[in-house]
């Protein structure tokens, strides 16, 4: 009696043993495709090569690997079309109170100004505060921080060029003019445009003394931080590079 079931014992055990086998098989047929996909990928080396290796059938019976007939590109990707830069760089002299003046007025009411400017701007040429920089004011006479009879204010910008008219550097000086020039002491201004499809232009400001007397006039009335009536006026000339003589220097 005991004979039959130790047969059948063998034969689960062979069974088991079977099914191990295939399973096995299998596994290590999923890993061989696995590997010649890769390998394949790899093997062609370029985009299309790996596309085409990736959707290629591999058959786990005959061991051989049919390619799809259907062979599809790889994307294209567009690139935009790009544009031109332009650049816009100046300064603006300050105007310089005097070695008598024990707290000078100028550079904290030009800061103020500097301040109140926009910080976003919708129409092109842009004009921000962002543009803007100017150093502290230095105390107890160090002469390191650049501001030997007054400060300079500095601005600069790179914007996207306007191929359709060259004339658009007028644009950003009426914004400039309206915005800083007119309510700044200052004693004069220099402002650069750079451009693929005209020469450098060149702009140089003066300031007109009588309206910087008005301006200051008002300013010792008024507590600070108060809005002014007064607007500082200006001589503008149109100059060539390197025909500018600097007779605005103190």
């Amino acid at each position: 009696m005991s004979e039959p079931q130790d047969f059948r014992r063998q034969e689960r055990c062979d069974v088991d043993e079977s099914l191990l086998v295939g399973c096995a098989r299998s596994f290590s047929a999923v890993a061989h495709d696995h590997h010649f996909r890769k390998r394949m990928a790899t093997d062609r080396g370029d985009g299309r090569g790996r596309f085409e290796a990736e959707r290629g059938l591999y058959c786990l019976a005959t061991g051989r690997r049919r390619e799809l007939t259907e062979k599809r590109e790889p994307p294209t990707t567009k690139v935009a079309t790009m544009g031109h830069q332009a650049i816009i760089y100046g300064r603006i002299q300050e105007l310089w109170d005097g070695t008598l003046t024990r707290w000078p007025k100028t550079a904290e009411y030009n800061q103020g100004i500097l301040e109140a400017l926009p910080g976003e701007d919708d129409v092109w040429p842009y004009l921000t505060r962002h543009m803007f920089a100017v150093m502290p004011r230095a105390f107890r006479g160090n002469a390191d921080r650049g501001e030997y009879r007054g400060r300079i204010i500095h601005f600069a910008s790179s914007l996207k060029d306007s191929n359709g008219s060259a004339d658009w550097p007028r644009s950003f000086l009426n914004k400039l003019e309206r915005e800083v020039l007119s309510k700044l002491l200052w004693v004069s201004a220099k402002v650069h445009f750079e451009s693929v499809f005209f020469k450098e232009r060149i702009f140089v400001y003066r300031s007109q003394q009588e309206s910087l007397v008005r301006l200051q006039a008002e300013l010792e009335e008024r507590r600070f931080g108060e809005r002014t009536d007064v607007s500082v006026t200006w001589n503008c000339n149109e100059i060539l590079a390197g025909r500018c003589e600097a007779t605005w220097l103190y």
